[in-house]
């Protein structure tokens, strides 16, 4: 079955990620600071909570622009695996607390599942990302 796609117009929204990046990117520095440095600072936890959906909204585009979604995918599980070792130094996490990049690419299947429209897809992918 044919994938279904927008077209560039049909994004509501700033589908100009660069900026939106660079803000989310800040954002995630002053979250992770907090933690490493200055022993869970809560303001600076709160700042960089505004780092995950400002990601999300540029994943919604990435998956509207992309010209392949597995491959789309693969790439974020790529730096998922690569990253986490470095997340867990740096942050002291264990292989049971994973990165957001292995979020990002459930999220990626599981958009790719309900535009797919394989049987019942649209259905199924949902329930099994949530």
């Amino acid at each position: 079955m044919a994938e279904h796609t927008l077209r560039r117009g049909q994004l509501a929204g700033n589908a100009d990620t660069d900026w939106l990046k660079l803000v989310a990117l800040v954002f995630m520095m002053i979250d992770h600071l907090g933690v490493a440095l200055f022993g869970n600072a809560a303001e600076m936890r709160m700042l960089g909570r505004i780092a995950m959906p400002v990601y999300a909204w540029c994943l919604v585009v990435g998956c509207v622009y992309t010209r392949d979604m597995k491959r789309y995918a693969l790439r974020l599980l790529t730096m998922a695996v690569i990253s986490q070792p470095i997340n867990m130094i740096a942050l002291g996490n264990t292989w049971g607390k994973l990165n957001i990049l292995f979020l990002f690419t459930l999220a990626v299947l599981v958009i790719y599942g309900i535009r797919m429209l394989w049987h019942l897809s649209h259905i199924w992918a949902p329930v099994l990302g949530f």
